[in-house]
Protein backbone atom coordinates (compact mmCIF):
# COMPACT_ATOMS: atom_id res chain seq x y z
CA UNK A 1 0.00 0.00 0.00
CA UNK A 2 1.12 3.56 -0.72
CA UNK A 3 1.99 5.96 2.10
CA UNK A 4 1.98 9.75 2.52
CA UNK A 5 5.40 10.07 0.90
CA UNK A 6 3.87 8.96 -2.43
CA UNK A 7 1.29 11.77 -2.42
CA UNK A 8 2.31 14.92 -4.33
CA UNK A 9 2.88 18.02 -2.20
CA UNK A 10 0.24 20.74 -1.92
CA UNK A 11 2.48 22.91 -4.11
CA UNK A 12 2.26 20.33 -6.90
CA UNK A 13 -1.54 20.50 -6.61
CA UNK A 14 -1.74 24.24 -7.36
CA UNK A 15 -1.50 24.13 -11.15
CA UNK A 16 -4.04 21.32 -11.51
CA UNK A 17 -6.48 23.20 -9.24
CA UNK A 18 -6.10 26.30 -11.41
CA UNK A 19 -6.56 24.20 -14.57
CA UNK A 20 -9.79 22.67 -13.24
CA UNK A 21 -11.20 26.09 -12.34
CA UNK A 22 -10.02 27.64 -15.61
CA UNK A 23 -11.59 24.89 -17.71
CA UNK A 24 -14.89 25.09 -15.80
CA UNK A 25 -15.26 28.86 -16.07
CA UNK A 26 -17.62 28.79 -13.09
CA UNK A 27 -17.67 27.82 -9.43
CA UNK A 28 -16.68 24.18 -8.87
CA UNK A 29 -17.38 22.04 -5.80
CA UNK A 30 -14.63 20.42 -3.72
CA UNK A 31 -15.42 16.86 -4.77
CA UNK A 32 -15.25 17.71 -8.47
CA UNK A 33 -11.98 19.58 -7.98
CA UNK A 34 -10.49 16.62 -6.09
CA UNK A 35 -11.57 14.13 -8.75
CA UNK A 36 -10.29 16.25 -11.66
CA UNK A 37 -6.94 16.99 -9.95
CA UNK A 38 -6.46 13.25 -9.34
CA UNK A 39 -7.17 12.66 -13.05
CA UNK A 40 -4.85 15.44 -14.23
CA UNK A 41 -2.02 14.11 -12.04
CA UNK A 42 -2.86 10.55 -13.13
CA UNK A 43 -2.66 9.33 -9.55
CA UNK A 44 -2.93 5.56 -9.06
CA UNK A 45 -5.75 4.22 -6.88
CA UNK A 46 -3.31 3.31 -4.09
CA UNK A 47 -2.12 6.92 -3.80
CA UNK A 48 -5.69 8.28 -4.00
CA UNK A 49 -6.67 6.00 -1.10
CA UNK A 50 -3.95 7.08 1.38
CA UNK A 51 -5.89 8.29 4.43
CA UNK A 52 -5.12 11.53 6.22
CA UNK A 53 -5.03 11.50 10.01
CA UNK A 54 -8.08 9.72 11.37
CA UNK A 55 -9.19 8.75 7.88
CA UNK A 56 -12.07 11.20 7.46
CA UNK A 57 -10.49 12.35 4.22
CA UNK A 58 -7.67 11.25 1.96
CA UNK A 59 -4.18 12.75 2.01
CA UNK A 60 -4.70 13.85 -1.61
CA UNK A 61 -7.88 15.74 -0.66
CA UNK A 62 -6.10 17.28 2.34
CA UNK A 63 -3.24 18.56 0.19
CA UNK A 64 -5.61 19.85 -2.48
CA UNK A 65 -7.38 21.80 0.28
CA UNK A 66 -4.05 23.37 1.28
CA UNK A 67 -3.34 24.24 -2.36
CA UNK A 68 -6.71 26.02 -2.53
CA UNK A 69 -5.96 27.85 0.71
CA UNK A 70 -2.65 29.14 -0.60
CA UNK A 71 -4.16 30.14 -3.95
CA UNK A 72 -6.93 31.97 -2.10
CA UNK A 73 -4.47 33.83 0.10
CA UNK A 74 -2.48 34.69 -3.04
CA UNK A 75 -5.65 36.23 -4.49
CA UNK A 76 -6.12 33.94 -7.48
CA UNK A 77 -9.16 31.99 -6.32
CA UNK A 78 -12.05 32.56 -3.94
CA UNK A 79 -14.97 30.59 -2.62
CA UNK A 80 -18.28 32.25 -3.52
CA UNK A 81 -20.11 29.81 -1.25
CA UNK A 82 -19.17 27.02 1.13
CA UNK A 83 -17.50 24.13 -0.67
CA UNK A 84 -17.24 25.92 -4.03
CA UNK A 85 -14.25 27.62 -5.65
CA UNK A 86 -13.80 29.96 -8.57
CA UNK A 87 -10.96 31.84 -10.27
CA UNK A 88 -10.77 35.46 -9.20
CA UNK A 89 -10.98 38.34 -11.64
CA UNK A 90 -7.31 39.11 -11.00
CA UNK A 91 -6.11 35.75 -12.33
CA UNK A 92 -4.79 36.15 -15.85
CA UNK A 93 -1.67 34.01 -15.76
CA UNK A 94 -0.36 31.27 -18.01
CA UNK A 95 -0.89 28.30 -15.71
CA UNK A 96 2.11 26.41 -17.13
CA UNK A 97 4.43 29.31 -16.25
CA UNK A 98 3.36 29.57 -12.61
CA UNK A 99 6.01 29.03 -9.92
CA UNK A 100 4.28 27.18 -7.08
CA UNK A 101 7.25 27.61 -4.76
CA UNK A 102 7.09 31.39 -5.19
CA UNK A 103 3.36 31.39 -4.40
CA UNK A 104 3.95 29.39 -1.19
CA UNK A 105 6.87 31.62 -0.21
CA UNK A 106 4.89 34.79 -0.81
CA UNK A 107 1.86 33.56 1.17
CA UNK A 108 4.07 32.38 4.05
CA UNK A 109 5.90 35.71 4.18
CA UNK A 110 2.65 37.65 4.17
CA UNK A 111 1.17 35.45 6.91
CA UNK A 112 4.26 35.98 9.04
CA UNK A 113 4.11 39.76 8.52
CA UNK A 114 0.43 39.75 9.53
CA UNK A 115 1.30 37.80 12.65
CA UNK A 116 4.03 40.31 13.57
CA UNK A 117 1.47 43.14 13.36
CA UNK A 118 -1.09 41.35 15.54
CA UNK A 119 -2.28 43.59 18.36
CA UNK A 120 -1.29 41.85 21.60
CA UNK A 121 -3.78 43.93 23.61
CA UNK A 122 -6.64 41.92 22.11
CA UNK A 123 -5.51 38.74 23.83
CA UNK A 124 -8.17 38.22 26.49
CA UNK A 125 -6.84 35.14 28.25
CA UNK A 126 -3.89 32.84 28.64
CA UNK A 127 -5.63 30.45 26.18
CA UNK A 128 -5.75 33.22 23.58
CA UNK A 129 -2.10 33.95 24.22
CA UNK A 130 -1.23 30.27 23.80
CA UNK A 131 -3.13 30.12 20.50
CA UNK A 132 -1.31 33.27 19.36
CA UNK A 133 2.13 31.83 20.19
CA UNK A 134 1.35 28.45 18.64
CA UNK A 135 0.13 30.16 15.45
CA UNK A 136 3.42 32.04 15.32
CA UNK A 137 5.40 28.84 15.76
CA UNK A 138 3.40 27.14 13.03
CA UNK A 139 4.01 30.07 10.69
CA UNK A 140 7.72 29.92 11.54
CA UNK A 141 7.84 26.20 10.73
CA UNK A 142 5.97 26.80 7.45
CA UNK A 143 8.45 29.54 6.59
CA UNK A 144 11.17 26.94 7.09
CA UNK A 145 9.38 24.68 4.59
CA UNK A 146 7.90 22.35 7.19
CA UNK A 147 4.30 21.47 8.05
CA UNK A 148 4.04 21.44 11.84
CA UNK A 149 1.60 19.70 14.08
CA UNK A 150 1.54 20.71 17.70
CA UNK A 151 0.94 17.85 20.08
CA UNK A 152 0.21 18.73 23.70
CA UNK A 153 -1.06 17.11 26.82
CA UNK A 154 -3.43 18.77 29.27
CA UNK A 155 -0.80 20.41 31.50
CA UNK A 156 -0.20 24.08 32.17
CA UNK A 157 -0.56 26.42 29.19
CA UNK A 158 2.79 28.15 29.68
CA UNK A 159 4.66 24.86 29.75
CA UNK A 160 3.10 23.85 26.43
CA UNK A 161 4.13 27.09 24.78
CA UNK A 162 7.66 27.07 26.19
CA UNK A 163 8.10 23.45 25.23
CA UNK A 164 6.96 24.24 21.69
CA UNK A 165 9.47 27.12 21.59
CA UNK A 166 12.09 24.72 22.91
CA UNK A 167 11.44 22.22 20.11
CA UNK A 168 11.23 24.86 17.37
CA UNK A 169 14.42 26.63 18.43
CA UNK A 170 16.44 23.58 19.47
CA UNK A 171 17.15 25.20 22.85
CA UNK A 172 16.04 24.06 26.27
CA UNK A 173 14.57 26.72 28.54
CA UNK A 174 15.63 25.99 32.11
CA UNK A 175 13.03 24.91 34.63
CA UNK A 176 10.37 23.71 32.20
CA UNK A 177 9.50 20.18 31.19
CA UNK A 178 8.51 19.15 27.72
CA UNK A 179 4.76 18.80 27.37
CA UNK A 180 4.32 19.76 23.73
CA UNK A 181 6.32 19.21 20.60
CA UNK A 182 6.46 20.25 16.99
CA UNK A 183 6.27 17.26 14.69
CA UNK A 184 7.05 17.51 11.00
CA UNK A 185 4.63 16.08 8.46
CA UNK A 186 5.33 15.69 4.75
Amino acid sequence: MADKSTVPSFKMMMKPVLKVLSEAGQAVDNETIDARVEEILNLPAQVRAVPHGNGRCTEVSYRIAWAKTYLKKYGWIYNPSRGFWKLSESFDEDIDQIDEKQIAKSVNQQSFKNLEREDMTNLESHEAFERFIIAGLKEFALKQGKKPQLETDERECGENVLSAVDRASGQTPSGFGRTGRIVDHF
